[in-house]
């Protein structure tokens, strides 16, 4: 059957409480007893609602699990997590042939295995959170944490009160198909409960790059012009010269932040006291002495952000060498090549 037939079956409901007086952590595993061929437990679609949602997936994709007391090998593990001492969770598990299946007259039978141990460790990091809109319709999430993730959430809201949580696998994707700006909040859970929350403005991009050419300018036989490149999403690639059409070869953003770093360790390697001003939180700590953080935000008012905090340094430091700072001397334009 198809899979939102398979979610209207009558589910099987479990319900897991932890009766001690100490957290544990938990593993849950579907366990298959029995099956005609192996090759059938790919056709086999797993569903699970409740404290964490596992949208259908093919059940021998689960990462596998050793059971001690089980004496079968195909042990798939469904969700784990922890439960604090005193409390429990629900949950609802649907199976079903998936609807692609050619093989028939096969018998299929398994049951679940809850496995815990308790804990007296206490994780008190949240989880690291990056949070994208690719602008076609597609929202990702990449999220880390020291003692595993266990779910994600994405809402219109800045609390988790009205969350469905999804079972967290890497480079997480949430589908959406609004073209006007909307906020949505990325909540990520780890294993000891711990959730961070990031924020972004999703919608479809449907427009093309604006691009102005500004403030040409020619000394000495050679001219410069500046290119300004605004998008509602961002700009990740371009191309220079003087054909009116695109070709193949495109230099992306990402090469001249490489560049950028690389001028920034030559600088450094030289002994120089690096003060970085960036929106990039996963940047290397090797390369900079002091690091200034500034949100991420649209194009058109990035640069803007980026002022700020150099105007204030800029004041600062100005005012601990008592120099004058309405009337800077010896001002001079600073020429770096590559």
């Amino acid at each position: 059957m198809s899979d939102n037939e398979g979610k209207k079956l009558t589910p099987y409901e479990f319900t897991i409480k932890n009766t001690c007086n100490i957290d544990a952590l938990y593993e849950t595993a579907f366990v298959v007893d029995n099956v005609t061929n192996e090759s059938n437990i790919g056709n086999v679609k797993v569903y699970l609602t409740g404290d964490t949602l596992v949208e259908p997936k093919v059940l021998n994709t689960f990462n596998k699990v050793e059971l001690t007391k089980v004496t079968t090998s195909n042990n798939f593990k469904i969700d784990e997590g922890m439960l604090n001492a005193g409390k429990e969770k629900t949950f609802y598990l649907n199976l079903w042939i998936d609807y692609n299946t050619t093989v028939s007259g096969w018998n299929f039978d398994g049951h679940v295995v809850l496995t815990s141990t308790t804990t007296t460790i206490s994780d008190k990091t949240d989880p690291v959170v990056t949070f994208t809109n690719d602008g076609d319709g597609t929202l990702n999430v990449l999220a880390t944490d020291e003692s595993g993730l266990s779910s994600v959430c994405i809402n219109k809201s800045s609390t988790t009160s009205d969350c469905y949580w999804n079972r967290y696998v890497d480079n997480f994707k949430y589908e959406i198909t609004n073209t006007t700006k909307e906020t949505y909040y990325a909540h990520v859970r780890d294993i000891y409960g711990n959730v961070t929350t990031s924020s972004i403005e999703g919608f479809i991009d449907g427009t093309a790059p604006v691009i102005t050419l500004v403030n040409k300018t020619c000394a000495k036989g050679t001219c410069t012009l500046n290119v300004k490149m605004v998008d509602d999403v961002g700009v990740v690639a371009y191309q220079e010269g003087t054909s009116s059409s695109a070709t193949s070869s495109w230099t992306t953003i990402d090469s001249i932040k490489e560049k950028t770093i690389s001028n920034i360790k030559e600088v450094k390697a030289r002994g120089a006291k690096v003060i970085l001003v960036t929106n990039d939180i996963n940047i290397d700590k090797e390369i900079y002495d002091v690091l200034i953080e500034i949100p991420k935000t649209n194009d058109l008012i990035q640069n803007m952000l980026t002022i700020v905090p150099l105007q204030v340094l800029s004041y600062e430091i100005a005012k601990l060498r008592s120099c004058d700072i309405d009337k800077p001397k010896n001002l001079a334009k600073s020429v770096t090549v590559e």
